[in-house]
């Protein structure tokens, strides 16, 4: 991993941990711009459009998790909690209606932690698979 990377994971930690979601934002594109088979960038940056109540992007970012690590656990729990709230009616961000979704009453559990590392956002942190 490069120093760049490094100092970008860096920042986005700190804006996570800080709650600025729009900062979060920017590193997490910039991140997938430079790590885009990784699943974990494209989970977390997931989850920070959630926090963004980008709903549509929020399914995506997760499905594309789910596409480069079908098995990943938190990603398949996000996703579906994001589907069950919305009762099933997510859709792509190209079909997505004009008018905004209602945003979640509450935020998805963290799934158990499972794997070596840690990752950031949510409840605390997120296992980085």
């Amino acid at each position: 991993m490069t120093t760049r990377t490094q100092q970008l994971l860096a920042n986005a930690k700190t804006a996570i941990a800080a709650q600025d979601w729009l900062r979060a934002r920017l590193f997490m594109e910039e991140l997938t711009h430079l790590l885009p088979d990784d699943p974990s960038i494209a989970y977390n940056r997931g989850l920070v459009y959630w926090k963004l109540e980008e709903y549509d992007n929020a399914a995506a970012w997760l499905r594309r998790a789910l596409e480069l690590k079908p098995d990943f656990a938190q990603a398949q729990a996000a996703l579906k909690f994001m589907q069950d709230l919305a009762g099933g009616g997510m859709t792509d961000a190209a079909d997505a209606p004009p008018a905004p979704r209602p945003a979640p009453a509450v935020p998805p559990p963290p799934p158990p932690a499972s794997e070596e590392e840690e990752w950031f956002l949510g409840g605390g942190f997120w296992p980085r698979t």
